[in-house]
C-alpha cells in the first residue's frame, strides 16, 4: 500500500510512477519524458542520478554516455544537452512523486565509495523540503 504522505487521496489505491519518465517517443530520463509522463496521467516518475567529476548531479541511467565517456569523469558541461541536472528534473516534475535512484554500484564505472552522490542528493533535497513528495532509492544499501 502506498504511504498516505505521498498523496492524501491515494489511501487504498496504487500510485503509477513512470520508470525513467516512461517509454517512447521521448528519450528516457529527460525533461521531455518527465513532462510526457505528467501529461499521460502518471502520479510520478522514477529517475536515475549520477555525480559528475565537477560534483554536479545529473539524471542519466547508464554509467557511460556513448560518444562522451563515463559520467563520473565528465564535467556537467561536457554532457549532451538531453542530460538534465537533478534540479531541472525536480523542477519539471514539481507536484508529482519523484523516486530518485542514486546510481553508485561497485559493479560499474564511477562507483562512489564515499557516497558523495548520495550526500549531494540529500543536501539538495534538504533545501527543497516541503515542496515535493520524494523517495530516494538505490541498489547499494551502504
Amino acid at each position: 500500500m502506498v504511504e498516505p504522505w505521498l498523496h492524501p487521496g491515494w489511501r487504498g489505491r496504487c500510485a503509477v510512477l513512470a520508470h525513467r519518465g516512461g517509454m517512447g517517443p521521448s528519450r528516457e530520463n529527460t525533461l521531455e519524458a518527465f513532462s510526457a509522463a505528467r501529461r499521460a496521467g502518471a502520479d510520478g516518475v522514477e529517475l536515475d542520478v549520477r555525480r559528475c567529476a565537477d560534483g554536479s548531479l545529473v539524471v542519466v541511467h547508464d554509467a557511460v554516455v556513448p560518444g562522451v565517456g563515463p559520467v563520473h569523469a565528465c564535467r556537467r558541461e561536457d554532457l549532451p544537452d538531453w542530460v538534465p541536472s537533478l534540479t531541472e528534473a525536480l523542477d519539471v516534475s514539481r507536484g508529482m512523486v519523484v523516486d530518485i535512484e542514486v546510481k553508485s554500484s561497485p559493479f560499474e564505472a564511477g562507483h562512489d565509495p564515499d557516497q558523495r552522490a548520495a550526500s549531494g542528493v540529500a543536501e539538495l533535497l534538504a533545501g527543497r523540503a516541503g515542496e515535493e513528495r520524494l523517495v530516494v532509492s538505490c541498489f547499494w544499501p551502504q
